[in-house]
Formats: structure tokens, C-alpha cells, sequence
């Protein structure tokens, strides 16, 4: 699992840090966020970490995980 680089600005989404660079987010089902940054969705659960989605098509895959929740913007 990749970690974010120490010139990375974070920013919070829901208790969890992720690039503040980020278009999109979705709180997970059970737990962690994914986000979409620099093109590629990923997701983090533990701080600092994170992985990206994988599977011909994350999109689904990110649909698929986050149950009721939404993909929103980032603002």
C-alpha cells in the first residue's frame, strides 16, 4: 500500500484524510473512503495509506462497495 507523500495536501472527508486535490468521494459500506484523485478511484481505511481500486472498471467496483451511500463532489 502506497503512502501519501509528505507534499501531498490532505484534506478530512468524514474522519478520514485523503488528497485535498481529490474530484470525488464515497464513504465505504462498513468502513474507509474512496476518492477519486488524479484520475484513479482508491480507497483508505488506515491513515496516511491508501490503495488503488482495482478491476477493469473501479467504477463499479466503487459502486458496488458503498451500499447506500453516494459519490459526491468535492468541493
Amino acid at each position: 500500500m502506497p503512502r501519501y507523500s509528505n507534499l501531498t495536501k490532505l484534506t478530512r472527508v468524514n474522519g478520514h484524510m485523503i488528497p485535498a486535490k481529490s474530484t470525488h468521494y464515497a464513504m465505504g459500506a462498513k468502513h474507509g473512503v474512496y476518492f477519486k484523485w488524479r484520475g484513479q478511484w482508491n480507497f483508505t481505511a488506515v491513515s496516511n495509506f491508501y490503495m488503488r481500486v482495482p478491476g477493469d472498471d473501479p467504477q463499479s467496483v466503487v459502486e458496488n462497495s458503498i451500499g447506500d451511500n453516494k459519490i459526491e463532489v468535492m468541493k
